[in-house]
């Protein structure tokens, strides 16, 4: 049978096709429900007070097959033992377990499949179609890709706590502190061997080939599925212990003392691996892959098979032990003038053996002057708070993913026994750096707050300066180190900027109150000395680059030159290394594009309230920045020249160049082919150009937008009709976050806050029913 069809079946399929308008979000979203659930107990005497709670959620997340379950209880007492000493106990337990997804993105497909195919077949059953345009061609549809992967994680957690307070003399006090906290995460996922990403490991659809014949054989993965397995563990617990001192002289002078020392202790261990020929099906088992099979260009011959030796396994044993020593002070007199100060010295497992970067004092000093409480200004009544403040101190951090010993780990797979001398291959993972310091910053910051007529207008301005030293960089070093780059501290930066917070009370009655706040912020900041050498151009367009003289989120983006005349494929002004291109530095023949941060923050928050009624509604804003557009060629166009016939593509196509001269009225390139040339880069590299166009400045646009965050009404019964249900309280509210956002035409309907193409950002709506007995 040729498998021809007719001219007028043919027309008719097409007609089909044309019909057909599937809504996929239809059929892979829904709206997300979920519901919460609390109960609590509290009691007590003036010696002994209790209070448990438990409380559970369910989600049914927005996407079809995303769903969690949370649990978690709490038990706190409070005892006073004696007159002198007091007890406080809390123990918390939590359980969340959450189902999602594995080689699956339901958002991503739902955006780019074309809606000509359909989810289902006339008589119900699911649509297939070749999604891999191979000689096997291996049919796909997303719903059975679901049902056949998954993706499960589960956290259990335990937080113990235990506060004594012992009252020595009068003023003088003793604090002890014990907590432990115990955390596991087991996560599996997997694809059976139904599944089209099997498939494609195995060469061939599911059951088109029986065990003995040839490209049974072939297969690198004839029977089973992929297993991933992860369980990370982390125990952790902190003893402390303060002597404190309070006291007050002669009615205006106050002074309080505190002295303590403190033990920290992480560890993180467990395990992570893959396993290929699984059946989680038929009692979850593993039936491991042959070791070797025929070779697919030589029939005659057997080789290795790789993922007989893919088993991926590594072990996570890690621990972090640090110390710490700290004292403040405080002094005030008359309330009018309050000077403080503290330090604290950290030691850590994280560094070697040079004791002098093992200890690192951080410390701190601040004075406030509290102008409204000065004898001249009380006789103004209209001013209502008035006060100046100021601080400087320095700051550490350690960087826990460097540590004082060499670290080895065993090869994996294939790569376990030297196959030549029959020993177990040990890999350096990380060379010993026991020089290594503390990142430290300095901070500055000055402060004022200022209110009138009862703090109906009140606002509160703070500048604040930071420059860290000793930032951990990588440095690039001589091959004989057997490393390309090594970590030391050589990064440099500053950060200083404004805060501003305003607040309004427009109206205030007994029945009416409406309070207004806002608040923004404007940050500079600029890095000293390049934290990365060696970047390449993703690296640079990703904002991941630190380089010297540039603000931190810095990007870097090729230079659209137009289109060409003839092809309409996209030109870029790129400079040669005789023009002064760096071939190591990607952004020398780049354009700077611009920071991802914004200019200007700041936020919006009004609340209204008539007698027991409350309406409430936030706002953020955010100010400049830039950032790309959603890729508008894929890496599958590119990969196969063209887009594919079940790709659903922008709209922005419509408007792209397809004749000479269009390129006088559009930015938009033609659609890719072979006859296209590479675009060759000054580091001798070359790309396609309309790869290169998704991270060009036009693709750049301004991120300023406005989101609301939550509006929010609530109604709370009057006491009186709360007495005569014999309730202590109750309320009901209503409220939906994220109703809307205000951007920029430009986007394109893109979320600015989430990663270009990812799922926006969703409403959601809910009723809480609040009820005190």
């Amino acid at each position: 049978m040729r498998k021809e069809i007719s001219y007028a079946q043919f027309q008719q399929e097409v007609e089909k096709v044309r019909m057909n308008n599937t809504d996929w979000f239809k059929e892979l979203f829904r709206h997300s429900v979920s519901h919460n659930h609390s109960v609590s107990l509290s009691g007590g005497t003036d010696r002994f007070k209790y209070y448990a709670s438990i409380n559970s959620s369910f989600t049914n997340g927005i996407s079809v097959g995303n769903d969690a379950k949370n649990y978690s209880a709490s038990v706190s007492i409070d005892t006073r033992l004696s007159d002198i000493i007091n007890l406080g106990v809390r123990l918390n337990a939590a359980s969340n377990k959450t189902n999602g997804f594995f080689r699956v993105d339901p958002y991503q497909y739902a955006s780019t499949i074309n809606r000509a195919i359909p989810a289902y077949n006339e008589d119900g059953s699911l649509f297939y179609y070749a999604k891999s345009q191979d000689a096997n061609r291996r049919m796909y549809n997303i719903l059975h890709e679901m049902d056949c992967t998954g993706n499960t994680n589960t956290t259990n957690s335990v937080a113990l706590s235990a506060n004594l307070r012992w009252t020595i003399l009068q003023g003088l006090q003793f604090e002890g502190l014990f907590g432990y906290n115990l955390s596991n995460v087991v996560g599996s996922s997997f694809a059976d061997e139904q599944s089209f990403f099997i498939s494609n490991l195995r060469g061939y659809e599911f059951g088109l080939y029986e065990p003995g014949e040839l490209e049974y054989k072939k297969s690198r993965l004839p029977h089973g599925g992929e297993l991933n397995t992860t369980e990370n563990r982390n125990t952790n617990y902190t003893l402390r212990g303060t002597l404190s001192y309070n006291k007050i002289f002669g009615e205006v002078h106050r002074m309080s003392l505190m002295a303590g020392s403190e033990i920290r202790s992480n560890k993180y261990d467990g395990y992570n691996t893959t396993l290929y020929g699984y059946f989680p099906n038929r009692g979850k088992s593993i039936i491991f892959p042959p070791r070797q099979v025929i070779d697919p260009l030589d029939a005659s011959r057997w080789i290795e098979n790789d993922l007989y030796h893919q088993f991926n396994n590594a072990i996570i044993d890690r621990k972090i032990n640090t110390v710490g020593m700290f004292a403040t002070g405080m002094y005030s007199y008359d309330e009018r003038y309050i000077f403080s100060a503290s330090i604290r010295s950290d030691a850590s497992n994280r560094f070697g053996q040079d004791e002098r970067n093992r200890f690192l004092p951080v410390w701190s000093a601040g004075a406030r002057w509290n102008i409204i409480n000065e004898p001249w200004i009380k006789d103004i009544r209209w001013i209502s708070d008035f006060n100046f403040r100021a601080s400087y101190g320095w700051q550490g951090n350690v960087a826990s993913n460097y540590g004082p010993d060499l670290i080895a780990e065993l090869g994996r797979g294939r790569d376990f026994i030297d196959l030549r001398t029959g020993r177990y291959i040990l890999k350096i993972k990380s060379l010993p750096y026991d020089n290594l310091r503390w990142e430290k910053t300095k901070s500055i910051n000055l402060g004022v707050d200022f209110g009138v007529w009862k703090n109906r207008i009140a606002f509160s301005a703070e500048y604040y300066s930071k420059h860290t030293t000793d930032l951990i960089v990588s440095k690039a070093v001589p091959y004989e180190y057997g490393v390309m780059f090594m970590p030391i501290n050589g990064g440099d930066m500053n950060n200083y900027g404004f805060e501003f917070t305003a607040t309004f009370t427009p109206v205030r009655t007994k029945d009416w109150v409406w309070n207004i706040s806002v608040n923004t912020a404007k940050n500079f900041n600029e890095i000293k000395s390049t934290m990365a050498e060696n970047q390449n151009w993703r690296a640079a367009s990703g904002g991941s680059i630190h380089k010297e003289g540039y603000p931190v989120g810095a990007f870097w983006a090729w230079d659209f030159a137009g289109l060409d005349a003839q092809g309409g494929y996209p030109l870029f002004r790129i400079p040669t290394i005789e023009e002064g291109a760096d071939k190591l530095d990607a952004t020398s023949f780049m354009k700077y594009a611009g920071t991802t941060e914004p200019d200007i923050s700041g936020g919006l928050s009004t609340v209204l309230r008539w007698k027991s009624i409350t309406l409430s509604s936030s706002f953020s804003i955010a100010l400049g920045g830039k950032r790309f557009l959603t890729d508008l060629f894929s890496e599958d166009y590119l990969n196969n020249s063209t887009p594919s016939a079940y790709s659903n593509l922008s709209k922005e196509m419509v408007n792209r160049w397809q004749k000479p001269g269009d390129e006088q009225h559009t930015q938009i390139p033609s659609i890719p082919n072979h006859n296209i040339p590479m675009v060759y880069l000054p580091n001798g590299s070359n790309e396609y150009a309309h790869r290169l166009y998704n991270y060009s400045t036009a693709r750049v646009v301004n991120a300023s937008f406005m989101r609301c965050n939550n509006i929010s009404l609530s109604y709370t019964v009057p006491a009186k009709l709360i007495q005569r249900m014999s309730l202590n309280n109750l309320s009901i509210s209503g409220s939906v976050s994220n109703p809307f956002i205000v951007v920029s035409k430009d986007y394109k309907g893109i979320d600015p806050e989430v990663a270009t193409g990812a799922q926006p950002i969703m409403p959601t709506y809910s009723v809480t029913l609040n009820i005190g007995i």
